[in-house]
């Protein structure tokens, strides 16, 4: 029962994920903040790895 639960959860997240992304972008200027916060993360955690 919890390997089924575990692959839902990952469905929802591919499929709910882009969804909700697309929510926010009418919203307006909060998905750019989001964006460039993530950006930047993903910049520290790539130069970490090198």
């Amino acid at each position: 029962m919890m390997r089924g639960r575990k692959r839902t959860d990952l469905i929802n997240q591919i499929f709910i994920g882009p969804v909700l992304m697309r929510s926010r972008v009418k919203r307006g200027n909060r998905i750019v903040s989001t964006r460039y916060h993530h950006n930047y993360f993903f910049s520290r955690f790539s130069s970490n790895r090198i």
